[in-house]
């Protein structure tokens, strides 16, 4: 008599389809879930094959170690060539820290205009990052703090 697939542990991930630190990396720094609760309540990994097919859709090579660390790279490089990122979200109390980007040295200043035409400032921090070469360009990171008291806009 054939095993059927409810007979088996499915939930197991095989040692060859675990998926490597640089594999989990790059899809959690692309927003792919690494990990899932199961209908039993336990968490369970994903599987380096569904990882890949994850990346693989928003047309990312992670077909093995040496694409994910390139990938990575060419992420981050994007990242520190944007000024801020395009949408930052807060729940309603509570602050947020972002980076902001900026040739390496300037220096650099965030206002936030509320709707109303209100004006707020963000806090730098001192959470120093060493600068990142992108192109031709010596870009710098400073990391600014939104109020948790920013009140709720778009």
């Amino acid at each position: 008599m054939a095993t059927l697939w409810q007979d088996c542990d499915v939930s197991i991930v095989e040692p060859a389809q675990r998926p490597s630190p640089a594999l989990v990396a790059l899809a959690s720094a692309c927003g792919i879930s690494t990990e899932y609760r199961g209908h039993d309540g336990i968490m369970h990994a994903c599987s380096a094959g569904a990882m890949r097919a994850a990346l693989a859709a928003l047309e990312i090579d992670a077909s093995d170690d040496a694409a994910c660390e390139r990938a990575m790279f060419d992420l981050e490089d994007h990242l520190w060539q944007r000024i801020v990122p395009p949408v930052t979200v807060l729940r309603e109390g509570h602050s947020r820290e972002i980076p902001v980007h900026v040739t390496h040295g300037d220096p650099v200043e965030v206002a936030i205009r509320l709707e109303g035409g209100e004006v707020w400032s963000a806090e730098q921090l001192d959470r120093p990052v060493p600068p990142r070469q992108v192109g031709v360009r010596k870009v710098g990171r400073a990391t600014f703090l939104l109020p948790a008291e920013l009140p709720l806009g778009y």
